[in-house]
């Protein structure tokens, strides 16, 4: 199997000097919908939202801040726990581009390095690119939780719950 050359991605710390990018993205229905961002009133509030997010990495391509990259500790085993949960925005017009699968590379390595074992993600249904995304980095679909009213954003709807087992390097299309 051939893979294709992923393109380049810079990861850094997201910053109220991201917000004009962030404020952007954040509005348009088709990308915060999906990934479970709140609108954002105005840049005033976009800055203030970015200022208080240390664990979101902008995703940077061609000096450009494209989407950004959540870390989270999994609430159920708290900061120490060997497991992380991702989350992930891209602008609409770098889908399709490879950035986000090269951004999520780049993150899932770092976590494998700091010796976490397991990373989730959960994706609406409905969203089959993200889906796409996670499956072709090794992902596997563990669950469906059923549509929970007032989820996503005021739009109840099944979530898919994906894991990454970053202990079984066999299962992994990543390395």
């Amino acid at each position: 199997m051939t893979r294709r050359a992923l393109p380049e991605v810079a990861l850094r710390p997201i910053g109220p000097g991201d917000a004009a990018a962030f404020l952007a993205y954040a509005n348009d229905p088709a990308v915060a919908g999906p990934a479970g961002l709140a609108p954002v009133a105005d840049l005033a509030a976009a800055e203030t939202r970015l200022s208080h997010a240390p664990e979101v990495l902008a995703v940077v391509h061609d000096g450009r801040m494209v989407g950004q990259v959540g870390v989270y500790a999994r609430a159920a085993g708290g900061p120490d726990a060997p497991e992380r949960e991702l989350g992930y925005a891209l602008a609409r017009p770098y889908w399709g581009r490879g950035l986000m699968q090269a951004a999520l590379t780049t993150v899932i390595y770092d976590l494998r390095r700091q010796g976490i074992a397991r990373v989730w993600a959960f994706v609406a249904v409905s969203n089959r690119r993200s889906a796409a995304v996670l499956e072709a980095l090794g992902f596997t679909r563990a669950d469906r939780l059923e549509a929970q009213p007032g989820a996503l954003l005021g739009r109840p709807e099944a979530v898919d719950v994906f894991t990454l087992d970053l202990k079984n390097e066999n299962e992994n299309q990543l390395m």
